[in-house]
C-alpha cells in the first residue's frame, strides 16, 4: 500500500460518513429507524440488499470457491435460473410478506402463529445470526492485515495468545459501521449501501480491464489445462475430484436457497422498506442485473490467481505470494491467497481502490447485520416480553434499538477473537445459518400459503431444524477433532472406529440440506395431525378481500386470462416494468437453454477444456458488456430513488404507533394466542357435531 492508496481509502470512508450523517435528521420514529418509513424504491432496495449479501466476507468466500473449482463452478448455477425466474416473477414470499406490513419476520410469526412462537423465533434468529455474523470481523481483519502488510503484535492474556493487531482492526471496522448505523438506521443503510454498491461496481470494472491487460486468455487456458483428471478448471463435467465444490454442492446449494428464500434475516430491514408490494417484487426481478460486473470479475480474479501461482507467467510475483503464505496456517492461506495475488499484480492506486472496495463492502455488511440483529432482539424478544401492553414512546424505543445494536457489535468482537475457523467460509456460513433457516423456510412458506399450517407444526419444524443444525456445528467444529483421536486409541481393535476420518465427513451445505428436508416433513406431519377447520384466515392477515378456498381450489388459474395475466402482470405494471419483466424472462430462458444444450453435448459427446475455454470467453465477455450497461442503469435509478426517499420522508405523515407491535384484533392470530384460537375453533366443531 502506497501513500496514494491510503489517501483513496480515507476519502472513501469520509464520503460514506458524510452520506450517513445526512440521514440522521430523518429518524423520528421506530418505523423510520426500522423500515425507512416504507418509502424505498426498487433500486435502493436491490442495491442495499445486494451489498448485504456481497460483503467482504462473501468476496473472500467466493475467491476460495472459484480458486478451487475454476470457471466450472459457474455452470451449475445456470440450471436454477428458471426456478429463480418463476420465484421473482411471481413475487414468491416477498409480495405476501410485504402485504402483512410486518417489520420483522418474527412479527409475521406472531400474526400467523402466536406471540410465544414469535419470541422463540426471535431468540433463535438472533442466536443464529450472531454465530453466523460473529466470524465476519475476524476474517476481514486478516484480509486487511495481509493485504496491507500491517505488522502483527501478540500478547499473552490468561494463558491465551491474543492478536492485538487483529483486535484493533476489528474494532475500527465495527466502530465505523456502528456509527453509520446509529446515525440513520435503515435510511442510512439504504443510502450508504447504494453508494457503496455503485463504487464496488465501478472499481471492479477497472480491475477487470487491468486483468485483461495483464493476462492473455491463451496463457490462462494453457496454464489451467495442466491439471489432474477430475479437477478441470474449465469443464464442469470433469470435476469429480474437486473437494467440497463439485456438482452436488451446487445442486444442494440451489435447493437450500429456494427453500429458505427470504428466510435469512441478515437484511430484514430491506424486506419491509419498500413503498408497496409491487416495488418489493420489482426489486427482486431487477436484482438479476445489479451485480453483473462483480460476478464476472470475482471468478476472473480467482482464476488469474490460480494461473499466477501454478504457471510461469509472473515468476517473481508468484514467489512473493508463496513466501507470504508460507508464514501462515493452511486455513488462513485459503482465505488470503487470492487477495495476496491481487496485491502483487495491481498497480499503485488500483491497489488502494480494491482495498477501499473491500472496506466499503465490509462496512455495508456490518451496517445491515448490526441493524438487523439488534432490531430483531428488541422487536421480537424484548417488546413481546414486556408486561405492560401498548406502545413505547418513540424516543425510548429508539434508545433501546441503539443500545441493542451496540451490544451486537461488542459481542461479535469478542466472538471473532476466540472462535476457531475449521472449515471453508461458505460451509461455516451455511451450517450456522441453518440453525434458523433449517426450520424457518417451512414455517414461512406454510404460514403465507397454507391455511392448514398450525402453530404446533411451526414449533416442530423450528425446534427440529435448530437442534439438528446446532448439533452439527458442535460436532464438526468442536467435538470431532477431540473425540476421534481418543476413540481410535481406546478402541484400537474395532475396525470401523479406525476408519473414522480425521475431518468431519459432511460439510455445511450437506448438513443444511438434510436438516431442511426433515423440518419440512415435521411441519407438514404435525400440522395435519393438529389441523382445525376452517383453517387460518390468510386474507385478513394479508389485508385483502375475502376469498373462498373451495372456489379457488376448483378454478383453473389460466381460465379466462390473457398471457400477461397468466405471467403475473397486473395493472401495477408500467410500460417500462413490462419491458424489464419480459427481458428478465428472455434472459433466464436463454441461459437455461444454453445450460441444457451444453449438458446434452457434454453427456453424449466428449468435450475438451479447449472447447469449454472458448465458451467461457464468450460467456464472460457478454456478461461484462451487460455489467457495464447495468452499472449505468442502476446509478441513474438509484439516485432517483434516493431523491424520492428524502422527498417522501419530509412530507409524509408519521404514525408513531407503527412500531412493530401486533395490536389486538388485527388478525385472527392477534385476538389471543393462536393456540387458544385453534382450541376454540376445535371446540366449536365438536359442539356442531354433537348438535
Amino acid at each position: 500500500m502506497q501513500i496514494m492508496d491510503w489517501i483513496i481509502l480515507c476519502i472513501v470512508v469520509a464520503g460514506l460518513a458524510v452520506s450517513a450523517y445526512t440521514t440522521k435528521k430523518h429518524i423520528k420514529s421506530a418505523a423510520s429507524f426500522l423500515a425507512a418509513n416504507r418509502c424505498a424504491g426498487r433500486y435502493l432496495l436491490t442495491m442495499a440488499e445486494g451489498m448485504a449479501c456481497f460483503g467482504a466476507i462473501t468476496v473472500l468466500a467466493e475467491f476460495q470457491r472459484y480458486y478451487t473449482a475454476g470457471f466450472g463452478a459457474v455452470w451449475w448455477g445456470l440450471a436454477t435460473w428458471p426456478i429463480f425466474m418463476v420465484i421473482s416473477m411471481s413475487g414468491w414470499i416477498v409480495y405476501r410478506y410485504r402485504q402483512t406490513k410486518a417489520m420483522t419476520m418474527a412479527q409475521f410469526f406472531e400474526m400467523r402463529y402466536s406471540k410465544r412462537f414469535r419470541i422463540f423465533a426471535g431468540i433463535l434468529a438472533v442466536s443464529a445470526g450472531l454465530l453466523n455474523y460473529g466470524v465476519f470481523p475476524a476474517i476481514e481483519a486478516k484480509f486487511f492485515i495481509y493485504f496491507c502488510n500491517i505488522p502483527q503484535y501478540t500478547i499473552s492474556l490468561g494463558g491465551l495468545d491474543v492478536n492485538v493487531t487483529m483486535g484493533c482492526i476489528m474494532a475500527a471496522i465495527l466502530i465505523v459501521s456502528l456509527v453509520f448505523t446509529l446515525f440513520g438506521g435503515q435510511i442510512s443503510v439504504l443510502i450508504t449501501d447504494f453508494l457503496q454498491g455503485q463504487f464496488v461496481n465501478i472499481v471492479f470494472l477497472i480491475i477487470m480491464i487491468v486483468l485483461i491487460l495483464r493476462f492473455n486468455w491463451n496463457d490462462i487456458v494453457q496454464s489451467l489445462q495442466v491439471v489432474e483428471t477430475g479437477k478441470s478448471m474449465f469443464n464442469p463435467f470433469d470435476q469429480k475430484q474437486v473437494a467440497n465444490f463439485a456438482m452436488p454442492f451446487f445442486l444442494m446449494n440451489a435447493a437450500f436457497n429456494i427453500y429458505c428464500y427470504m428466510a435469512w434475516q441478515g437484511s430484514q430491514g430491506c424486506y419491509c422498506a419498500a413503498k408497496n408490494p409491487h416495488e418489493a417484487r420489482m426489486s427482486r426481478i431487477i436484482s438479476t442485473w445489479r451485480s453483473g460486473v462483480i460476478w464476472v470479475v470475482v471468478p476472473l480474479i480467482s482464476v488469474c490467481a490460480c494461473v499466477l501461482l501454478k504457471g510461469n507467467l509472473l515468476p517473481s510475483a508468484a514467489e512473493n505470494v508463496r513466501t507470504g503464505l508460507a508464514s501462515v496456517s493452511q486455513n488462513v492461506q485459503e482465505q488470503i491467497r487470492v487477495p495476496m495475488v491481487l496485491r502483487e499484480i495491481l498497480p499503485a492506486g488500483i491497489v488502494g481502490l480494491f482495498c477501499a472496495t473491500m472496506l466499503a463492502a465490509s462496512i455495508a455488511t456490518h451496517q445491515v447485520s448490526l441493524h438487523s440483529w439488534g432490531s430483531i432482539f428488541v422487536q421480537d424478544v424484548l417488546m413481546p416480553l414486556r408486561k405492560k401492553a401498548g406502545h413505547l414512546e418513540p424516543q425510548q424505543h429508539l434508545k433501546l434499538l441503539r443500545i441493542s445494536i451496540c451490544f451486537v457489535a461488542v459481542f461479535v468482537w469478542f466472538f471473532g477473537m476466540i472462535f476457531p475457523m475449521r472449515d471453508y467460509i461458505l460451509m461455516l456460513l451455511y451450517s450456522t445459518g441453518a440453525i434458523f433457516l433449517g426450520g424457518a423456510g417451512a414455517v414461512i412458506v406454510g404460514g403465507l400459503y397454507w391455511r392448514k399450517g398450525t402453530t404446533a407444526g411451526a414449533w416442530a419444524a423450528m425446534i427440529i431444524g435448530s437442534a439438528l443444525s446446532l448439533c452439527g456445528i458442535v460436532l464438526k467444529n468442536m467435538l470431532w477433532h477431540a473425540l476421534v483421536p481418543s476413540l481410535k486409541i481406546k478402541f484400537a481393535a474395532v475396525e470401523w472406529v479406525q476408519k473414522l476420518p480425521s475431518e468431519f465427513p459432511y460439510d455445511g451445505v450437506q448438513m443444511s440440506f438434510a436438516t431442511s428436508i426433515i423440518a419440512i416433513l415435521a411441519y407438514i406431519f404435525v400440522s395435519l395431525c393438529t389441523k382445525v377447520k376452517p383453517g387460518f384466515d390468510l386474507d385478513k392477515m394479508l389485508h385483502r378481500e375475502k376469498s373462498n378456498p373451495k372456489i379457488e381450489k376448483k378454478k383453473l388459474f389460466w381460465k379466462g386470462k390473457s398471457i400477461s395475466e397468466i405471467l403475473g402482470i397486473t395493472s401495477e405494471f408500467t410500460f417500462f416494468d413490462k419491458f424489464i419483466y419480459y427481458s428478465f424472462i428472455l434472459w433466464s430462458l436463454t441461459f437455461f437453454t444454453v445450460f441444457v444444450i451444453g449438458t446434452i453435448v457434454a453427456i453424449f459427446w466428449k468435450t475438451t477444456d479447449a472447447g469449454w475455454a472458448k465458451y467461457w470467453l464468450i460467456h464472460f465477455g457478454f456478461l461484462g458488456i451487460i455489467g457495464v450497461i447495468s452499472t449505468i442503469w442502476f446509478l441513474v435509478g438509484g439516485f432517483r430513488d434516493a431523491f424520492d426517499l428524502f422527498k417522501s420522508l419530509k412530507t409524509m405523515k408519521i404514525d408513531m404507533k407503527d412500531d412493530g407491535t401486533v395490536d389486538s384484533g388485527s388478525t385472527e392470530a392477534n385476538l389471543k394466542d393462536n393456540n387458544n384460537e385453534e382450541d376454540r375453533a376445535a371446540a366449536v366443531n365438536i359442539q356442531e357435531n354433537i348438535k
